[in-house]
């Protein structure tokens, strides 16, 4: 499937309608997943969300592939850009955006790339610097990262909590 021809004027309300048949917003993670089965049409929308200013992921699993914009910020950004000048869309998922009270000037994406092999580049980083420091919060503020990030880590990466037990009975 190819990405019609829609005027630059349009873009915006184009968007809306696929998001609301093949897009969802999960606002407590800050991420608009687009979804869909054809590789072309999906890598059109992530050029089209990167001519905006977005810097959307593509992520391609089997015969199905998604396009993501994480941020708070870019969040509020996408809302603000797909529902300009809004006719019809649908009510629940511009609700969802509604939950947003600050002004985007207000807001910041995070300053960390979330891509696996960034996480993962992180992990190892952390473990080294602890190492060293054996101090959780000095590894943190080192690489600018919450010590509830270093907890949820702990908590959900069994590989990641092997090694830091390895290290802390050293």
């Amino acid at each position: 499937m190819e990405f019609p021809y829609v005027p630059e004027q349009y873009v915006h309300h184009f968007m809306r309608g696929y998001f609301d048949g093949d897009g969802y917003v999960n606002y407590e993670k800050y991420t608009v997943t687009f979804v869909g089965g054809s590789v072309k049409f999906l890598r059109s929308i992530k050029q089209i969300l990167l001519e905006q200013g977005f810097k959307p992921q593509f992520i391609e699993d089997n015969n199905n592939f998604r396009v993501h914009i994480r941020g708070r910020r870019s969040i509020k950004f996408f809302s603000d850009w797909i529902y300009k000048d809004k006719g019809i869309y649908l009510l629940r998922k511009y609700e969802s955006f509604q939950k947003e009270k600050l002004s985007i000037e207000q807001l910041q994406d995070s300053v960390h790339d979330t891509t696996n092999v960034a996480v993962s580049m992180r992990k190892l980083k952390f473990l080294s610097i602890y190492t060293l420091t054996k101090s959780v919060n000095y590894t943190c503020e080192c690489l600018n990262i919450k010590p509830t990030t270093f907890k949820r880590w702990i908590k959900s990466d069994e590989l990641f909590r092997f090694n830091f037990n390895k290290i802390e009975e050293g």
